[in-house]
């Protein structure tokens, strides 16, 4: 499926001023029930149509609007759109962790063979001593 981003923007304008709502009443109307309950029609559509593994109704809802307007737009399709299933989705990717050391020209870290990405790079601290001498300097000794 291709999902442009014309497409998705314009589904999310029509949107503009949604008020999430206090309850799940008038979960449709953009102002009536107004308040900080985190309770919205994109939710709850979500949720009826089982796209999260548990009802996220009354949950932080900006992560929902952005995959509301892709379900929208793509159906079920919409979760391998977002990697929420599929080969990065989560349930067969391999993260890596490295440490480096740092050295006089620019290092480029990409994951060993048969990982996806790196969860962290750890780059080792330079070594350095500093000195007051007598004449005021303070001489750096590295490594």
């Amino acid at each position: 499926m291709n999902i442009t981003p014309k497409q998705v923007l314009d589904l999310a304008t029509k949107y503009i001023g949604y008020r999430e709502k206090a309850s799940n009443k008038d979960l449709y109307s953009f102002n009536d029930n107004a308040g900080a309950g985190n309770f919205t029609m994109f939710r709850a559509e979500l949720d009826k149509a089982g796209f999260w593994n548990t009802p996220k109704n009354g949950y932080e809802w900006c992560t929902s609007f952005v995959a509301w307007c892709f379900w929208r737009i793509a159906g079920s399709e919409a979760k391998d759109v977002l990697c929420l299933t599929g080969q990065y989705g989560g349930e067969s990717v391999k993260v890596q962790a490295k440490s480096v050391t740092p050295g006089f020209t620019q290092q480029v870290v990409q994951p060993d063979d048969g990982y996806d990405y790196l969860s962290a790079v750890t780059v080792a601290a330079i070594p350095a001593a500093y000195a007051d001498n007598a004449a005021g300097g303070r001489p750096v000794t590295i490594g």
